[in-house]
């Protein structure tokens, strides 16, 4: 997987001054999950397309076009990764970690690379 082939898809869904911001986060959360990735023994591939698509649809939500961005980021990660060849047997997981990885929800992630993106995501 071409990760930087990735990172310029999701620059497409943040326009603007508060897109360069939102992905700027997005970048330290990549950094972050990743370290956390390899000590944890993740899956790296869930880890970074998580990471890169978890706050794909941010902008979405704060211009009210969708309720959650959790929960449409993870139809457009889904969209996004089936587009780019991303592996089709990893790309349920990488949607459930997008879908669980906001604290605010209430929603317990279960897998070990949901986890680590909601701590990586909460730290940054």
């Amino acid at each position: 997987m071409d990760f930087e082939k990735l990172k310029q898809e999701v620059q497409k869904h943040l326009p603007g001054e508060e897109g360069k911001k939102r992905f700027a986060h997005i970048e330290r959360v990549y950094a972050l999950a990743i370290k956390i990735a390899k000590e944890e023994n993740a899956d790296l591939e869930i880890i970074k397309a998580a990471s890169l698509l978890h706050d794909v649809a941010k902008i979405k939500e704060e211009r009210k076009e969708c309720k959650c961005h959790a929960d449409e980021g993870s139809l457009m990660a889904r969209e996004i990764l089936k587009k780019l060849d991303f592996p089709k047997e990893k790309i349920e997981a990488v949607c459930y970690a997008i879908k669980v990885h906001r604290k605010s929800k209430g929603i317990e992630a279960k897998t070990k690379e949901a986890k680590i993106l909601q701590d990586a995501d909460r730290v940054c």
